[in-house]
């Protein structure tokens, strides 16, 4: 029996300045340990760029949405906020528990590079529009941004003000027209013959006596702005 040289231990090699098993194999170990240390590290250095790499495209990024939601009725009203949840590659929206749809495009992109580097990506609804038809529906538009809270909060508001502006000149445009329109259907009943008609453009059902005919062409004008000025070149376009 030998000792070996190295931790004293009693093996069966004969010869001197012998090694046991365990002693042989501890440089092997310690360069494995090394290489997997040295492993580890770059995955880290590459995994801190790639952070870096993706703060860069999401901090302080701002983003307009749009998503149809299918339900006839959401508690959600103008600038409530909602959350993002990313399931199996979808970036899903939610108010309270209530799905509103999915991201699509350059915002849902944003979201899953968001939720990869930590940063939070918030959002408020800054319009609701009911889609009609049978089934019901919303679409909705969403300002979204990984900036600070309170300022996306303050730029919805903006958003949302500026929305109301734009209808109200609009309700005021069409009361206008409105008004515009029952007076010269009242002098155009007493000048011109009764005559009924299609619109090209919609195909709404027209009448001399309840649309204006137009003084250029004299077809019977839709509030949709078809009528013979704009017939050819509207049947080339389409």
């Amino acid at each position: 029996m030998n000792t070996c040289k190295n931790c004293g231990q009693l093996i069966s090699i004969p010869g001197q300045n012998v090694l046991c098993r365990e002693c042989v194999m501890i440089p092997r170990l310690q360069q494995e340990k090394e290489e997997e240390e040295r492993i580890k590290k770059n995955v880290e250095i590459q995994r801190k760029k790639r952070i870096e790499q993706i703060t860069l495209k999401v901090k302080d990024k701002v983003e307009k949405a749009y998503i149809y939601c299918e339900k006839k009725h959401i508690d959600a009203q103008l600038l409530s906020e909602v959350r993002f949840h990313l399931f199996n590659d979808d970036s899903s929206v939610y108010f309270n528990r209530d799905l509103l749809g999915k991201l699509s495009g350059d915002l849902a992109n944003i979201h899953k590079l968001s939720v990869e580097s930590g940063i939070r990506l918030y959002g408020f609804i800054t319009d609701m529009k009911e889609t009609g038809g049978y089934n019901g529906g919303y679409k909705i538009e969403l300002f979204c941004g990984t900036v600070q809270k309170e300022t996306l909060n303050r730029k919805a508001k903006e958003i949302v003000s500026e929305h109301k502006r734009i209808e109200e000149k609009n309700r005021l445009e069409h009361e206008n027209y409105m008004i515009y329109k029952r007076k010269k259907i009242e002098i155009q009943r007493k000048i011109e013959k009764y005559r009924v008609s299609n619109c090209w453009k919609c195909s709404k059902h027209l009448s001399s006596y309840t649309d204006i005919v137009c003084y250029d062409c004299r077809w019977i004008k839709c509030d949709c702005g078809g009528c013979g000025c704009n017939y050819k070149a509207g049947r080339i376009l389409s």
